[in-house]
């Protein structure tokens, strides 16, 4: 199962050593999440984690990705007021 670089993002947010946690807190939050865009990766990403053997899911490379930048690069945040 190919999974996109925003998916994997979303992943790192949570518990990400057992499939099955991650599935049951994703399903926890995703009621709760109001934005349209989110809510479809959300739902997009749990169909993949359902189908997705916990062999293939301990091969997957969880940790998040800075599109743009390199590992060891600062990422720029927004100025706050």
């Amino acid at each position: 199962m190919n999974y996109t670089v925003e998916e994997i993002n979303l992943m790192c947010i949570y518990h990400t050593s057992d499939r099955y946690i991650l599935i049951k807190e994703m399903e926890t939050a995703l009621p709760f999440v109001r934005d349209g865009k989110m809510r479809s990766l959300m739902t997009n990403t749990l169909n993949k984690l359902y189908g997705t053997s916990d062999a293939d899911f301990d091969a997957l490379p969880l940790s998040p990705t800075w599109e743009g930048y390199d590992d060891d690069e600062e990422i720029p945040l927004p100025e706050t007021s």
